[in-house]
């Protein structure tokens, strides 16, 4: 027996009577079928040849229609439990499915046809969180509801058959008699929180990746963002430290995702079809919802993503570059175990891969996300923010978002470069504002809270009011929602006339609430202590520990936790790393809000002292304390402190050597952190401008040691790049990754083929391939 067979199920009621259909998730008996079929019944459910057991209830899905059922009994040996794979891997392909129908009795009835796609959007129905997949069949009809959509070829179920999805293929252009809807196999695995498993591709041993030519799908992995990074886990080891995961961000910021049709319809869409290629840029100010945008357009299209965050260490031009060209090569099976150690240095190595990307995908975009733009690390003069390529390859295509301000972007004429801005006060906006604060008041704790006010609040008042309050900003919303939850004595945020305005005025009316400290502990506890604190959250560079605080301010741990985290958990994000808990300011803008009430000029003068002593004259040291913090971060506090003089002895006052670049060298294995340090000195001397002679002289070193270091990878010679290999002080891979950047086509072809005899074969043949197209450019 094979699947849909296998795992297919008959729903019953008491008296045996056919409801529907349904299909077997797991050994234990759980049973996945439709809501619609179970609502308000005592149901049944019957194996293939068996009578009905009985079953209960578990878990529901009003809005896409799905049930989980538990059954009771032992199951029959035939029975096969379904694997769920992600629904776009399905695209394009054939599917067969077994139904059946109240009028059917005991025989199931077998469907086939193809998956067409997915429905791009819901009009008015924004709490549609996973869009309908479409199927062409001339098989499916009314009662076949609960069956499962399986994809021989992946031999994975990636859908439920519903015809509760009609309204909808009405509004969308879809209503016809040979087509059919399936609840997509995400909103089943999130209701029972099995995983789901993409197809595995043919992938030889040891985990490398494939050439591009060998590659027969299109697109080699379509799931969300847990399964990409889970899947370079598997199959790239050597990549998982330069890949970050994003999936529980985009998770967070699209669980709640409302509306925005708007831009899909009138901005992306026609910026994808009306360019061969180019960078769209989202500008907006904090809190109007840029990143649950860029992880809702992640989402939909399966994109490669990074999200940067101050708060949480994700600044760095090096890390984002790296984990792009690490999810480019893991999501389309590209032929690398490694990543050249320039890779985070130039945005070079990442436009080759979305070349080779694109020709796999075989039409349709190519599309990056970056967002926050704005929080990026500054980059040398004349250079695009991030180092992103002034050039995309054609049907490539990256989404920016940011604040405003002047971050740099230049690009050659072929590749376009449009910005759009999103208002507060835009219509479109003020709909989504209205639309989430409807969908917000219907959740229980909300409308629980609204009903019991005295007296109490409609839901229209509600919206309104807080619309109104909110000025557009989707962060106030959150942190009033959250206080409408809790319901914490000294603020009810039910006197609706009294909220306060926009998010600045809700930050100012907290802090003048936690300023009642110095009435309770006194004017030098609160100046000593907790100012300083706040300070020192507001200026870390990444998470820290409760530890890190107390050493820095030279305080009891237990006292940091208990009377400063504590107090301001609402704006502050508690995470485990490494099993270590940290802490972390949650959103830049409160950072910002901070900039004006404590003095971060000093926190960051006081962490750079600190770490300045721990290093005790060997920057080596730095490694081995609080896990790298002051290595990976010392010369970006100097410079947000003021410390120029010391920031530029750090970094470009060596002899023959840089100290501070082979200590950050030694322990990153790449010069990326040290030229980023480089660059904020170097900045400053163009600051200071030619009146400056001094400025002018250190321009000119900042340049040279650039300059230095770049021209070092590719003047390797070629015979000290094969002795690296036979002594094994290299990895053959990484010496590849070297000869790659030879700048002299002859020495290029005398690296190439030396090292060839060392590689694997598929990267032998690369080698080889490319050695022969160097020869070619001497003529």
């Amino acid at each position: 027996m094979d699947l849909p067979e296998a795992c297919v199920v008959r729903i019953t009621d008491e008296q045996g009577e056919t409801l529907g259909t349904g299909f077997l998730l797991s050994a234990e008996g759980l049973v996945a079928t439709c809501r619609h079929l179970v609502e308000g019944r005592q149901v049944r459910v019957a194996f293939p040849g068996e009578e009905p057991r009985p079953a209960r209830l578990l878990a529901k899905d009003p809005v896409h229609d799905v049930a989980l059922l538990q059954i009771e009994g032992k199951l029959p040996p035939q029975a096969r439990p379904a694997r769920l794979g992600p629904s776009a891997e399905a695209h394009g392909r054939p599917f067969r499915s077994l139904g059946y129908r109240p009028l059917g009795g005991w025989e199931g009835i077998p469907a086939e046809g193809k998956v067409l796609g997915a429905v791009l959007e819901a009009p008015g129905r924004p709490e549609i969180r996973y869009l309908p997949l479409i199927l062409q069949s001339q098989h499916l009809r009314g009662g076949m509801s609960g069956a499962p959509v399986y994809a021989p070829g992946l031999d994975r179920v990636v859908g439920i058959v519903t015809a509760r999805w009609d309204a909808l293929a009405a509004q969308t252009g879809f209503a016809d008699r040979d087509t059919g809807f399936a609840t997509p196999s995400e909103a089943v695995a999130a209701l029972s929180g099995l995983p789901l498993h993409p197809s595995e591709p043919a992938f030889p041993a040891g985990g490398r990746g494939i050439a591009a030519e060998k590659v027969g799908r299109s697109i080699l992995i379509t799931g969300d963002h847990n399964i990409v990074y889970q899947y370079i886990l598997q199959h790239y080891p050597s990549l998982k430290d330069d890949v970050v995961d994003f999936s529980g961000d985009i998770a967070e910021h699209t669980g709640r995702f409302v509306g925005r049709g708007w831009f899909f319809q009138e901005w992306l869409e026609p910026f994808l079809k009306s360019n061969p290629r180019g960078y769209l840029r989202i500008v907006a100010d904090a809190g109007l919802g840029k990143t649950a945008l860029a992880a809702e357009v992640a989402r939909r299209y399966h994109t490669p993503a990074f999200f940067l965050n101050a708060g949480r260490g994700l600044v760095r031009t090096e890390r984002c570059l790296r984990h792009l060209c690490a999810e480019v090569i893991g999501r389309y099976g590209l032929p690398y175990d490694h990543l050249p150690p320039r890779a985070g240095e130039d945005a070079s190595f990442l436009v080759q891969l979305l070349e080779e990307a694109a020709r796999i995908r075989q039409g349709g975009p190519l599309l990056l996300v970056i967002d926050g733009l704005d929080e990026a690390d500054p980059v040398p003069p004349g250079r695009n923010w991030l180092l992103l390529p002034d050039r995309l390859p054609p049907g490539v295509y990256i989404l920016l978002t940011q604040r405003p301000g002047d971050y740099t972007l230049y690009t050659e004429p072929r590749t376009p470069v449009e910005e759009r801005e999103l208002c507060w006060d835009a219509p479109d906006q003020q709909r989504d504002i209205a639309d989430f604060l409807r969908r917000e008041a219907g959740r229980e704790k909300i409308g629980r809270a609204l009903g019991g006010a005295s007296p109490p609040i409609p839901t229209e008042r509600f919206v309104q009011a807080m619309q109104s309050a909110s000025e557009g900003n989707f962060m106030y919303l959150s942190y009033v929602l959250a206080d409408i939850a809790r319901r914490e004595p000294g603020f009810d945020p039910l006197r609706l006339e009294e909220l306060p305005r926009g998010l600045q005025g809700y930050y100012e009316l907290f802090w003048a609430r936690m300023e009642k400290v110095r009435g309770e502990e006194g004017w030098e506890e609160w100046e000593r202590h907790y100012r300083p604190a706040l300070a020192l959250l507001g200026a870390a560079r990444e998470p820290v520990t409760v530890g890190w605080l107390a050493a820095q301010m030279e305080w009891e741990a237990d006292r940091v936790r208990e009377r400063l985290l504590e107090r301001w958990r609402r704006f502050l994000r508690r995470e485990r790393h490494a099993g270590e808990e940290t802490w972390s300011v949650v959103h830049r803008s409160f950072a910002d809000f901070l900039a004006g009430k404590v003095d971060l000029a000093g926190a960051h003068r006081r962490i750079a002292e600190y770490y300045i002593r721990q290093a005790g004259g060997d920057w080596g040291r730095l490694a081995e304390v609080d896990g790298g913090y002051g290595l990976r971060h010392l010369g970006a506090h100097l410079a947000a402190g003021g410390k120029w003089e010391e920031l530029y002895e750090l970094v470009a006052l060596g002899k023959e050597k840089q100290p501070w670049a082979e200590a950050r060298h030694a322990a990153e294995g790449n010069y990326a952190g040290y030229l980023a340090d480089l660059d904020l000195s170097w900045r400053r001397a163009e600051e200071e401008g030619k009146d400056a002679p001094a400025a002018l002289g250190r321009q000119a070193r900042c340049a040279l040691i650039e300059s230095s270091i770049h021209s070092l990878a590719g003047n390797i010679p070629p015979e000290l790049l094969v002795a690296a290999v036979e002594k094994k002080v290299w990895e053959p891979q990484t010496a590849l990754a070297y000869a790659r950047q030879v700048a002299d086509p002859g020495q290029r072809v005398q690296a190439l083929a030396g090292l060839a005899p060392h590689l694997p074969p598929d990267l032998k043949e690369e080698a080889l391939r490319e050695a022969l197209a160097a020869a070619r450019e001497i003529g």
